[in-house]
């Protein structure tokens, strides 16, 4: 969005410059005591998700096709940088992830509905600051100004 307004022989741009959506996880299952007490996700193809707990997590996954899912450390395919391993957080309750995206998704876990929201779009405003020559009253049908933009980032 640009807005531009005329001052005293002065342009007055304000730019809102959308840099992106900032990479945040959506928490939708915690591991089961026991295989038989985990909940089961159901994960649609295109979800990207990952599952650990802290700073241990498996590498993410992008889901290739639709799967039901059972949360819990010895069902879960988990490599960490690449390797093999059997749980990425011994001892420690894991969860399920789901990394939010510009749209909401939603989860089947253990036949409900879980809501991952979409992420808040990242963003900078910049004002930028035109100072021209004194513009002679009244405007002619047709004007032109050169001017130097100095850009100050927040």
């Amino acid at each position: 969005m640009k807005i531009a307004r005329l001052i005293l022989g002065s342009i007055l741009l304000t730019l809102w410059v959308a840099t992106g959506w900032a990479q945040t996880w959506q928490k939708v299952a915690s591991e089961g005591a026991t295989q038989a007490a985990s909940p089961v996700a159901v994960l649609t193809a295109g979800l990207i998700y990952r599952f650990g707990a802290g700073a241990s997590w498996c590498d993410t996954v992008t889901v290739v096709k639709a799967t039901s899912q059972t949360v819990w450390f010895s069902n879960v395919a988990c490599t960490v940088a690449g390797k093999p391993v059997t749980d990425p957080a011994p001892g420690v309750t894991k969860e399920l992830d789901i990394q939010e995206t510009s749209a909401v998704q939603t989860v089947m876990v253990s036949s409900k509905p879980v809501t991952v929201p979409a992420l808040p779009m990242v963003s900078t405003t910049y004002t930028i600051t035109c100072t021209t020559a004194p513009l002679p009253a009244p405007l002619p049908a047709t004007t032109t100004a050169t001017c130097t933009i100095t850009v100050v980032t927040p």
